[in-house]
């Protein structure tokens, strides 16, 4: 785990690394319209199948420069059942 310290705490995270990242699929949705979401399981307590999923964001070069500025929301949730 990444270690992310605060004055009152210290807090954990996951990071990756370039030693595998032949196997680093991304994928990119150029297209999406307002009303259009992606939503990522980022954690799952089963260790049968995947568990974590990176993300991340990047400058498009291609975006005009007249381009409405993106807006983004993050909502995180949990849920839990037996």
């Amino acid at each position: 785990p990444y270690l992310m310290m605060y004055e009152t705490r210290t807090g954990e995270n996951y990071a990756i690394d370039n030693s595998n990242s032949h196997q680093h699929r991304w994928f990119y949705y150029p297209q999406m319209k307002w009303d259009e979401a992606l939503v990522f399981k980022v954690y799952d307590s089963r260790e049968d199948g995947p568990r974590f999923v990176f993300h991340t964001a990047f400058n498009d070069p291609t975006t005009p420069a007249d381009a409405p500025p993106r807006q983004s929301v993050e909502v995180r949730t949990i849920a839990m059942w037996d």
